[in-house]
């Protein structure tokens, strides 16, 4: 990380966005610059960090974070998505 260039601190937890964007092998390198403007088009991604069952539930691990036009990582959280039954959908 550029010593230069201010943290950016995600808001759980404290975690530093940087941080959290490496564990993203397609975004080595980067860093989050920012928060976007009001008028950028941001699309949102995410990538799957890990897989589990915690008593009953299925769960997904994810980093996600967004992306301005250019590329330009504007912010990133981790998120964990618990995922619905097969039996619950029937």
């Amino acid at each position: 990380m550029n010593p230069k260039r201010s943290k950016s601190f995600s808001r759980r937890n404290g975690a530093l966005a940087d941080d959290i964007i490496a564990q993203v092998p397609s975004l080595e390198g980067k860093s989050v610059t920012g928060h976007g403007k009001v008028s950028d088009v941001l699309t949102a991604k995410a990538y799957v960090t890990r897989k589990y069952v915690d008593k009953d539930d299925h769960k997904v691990d994810l980093v996600v974070w967004k992306e301005d036009f250019d590329g330009t990582l504007c912010q990133a959280a981790n998120a964990t998505v618990i995922l619905p039954s097969k039996e619950a959908s029937a």
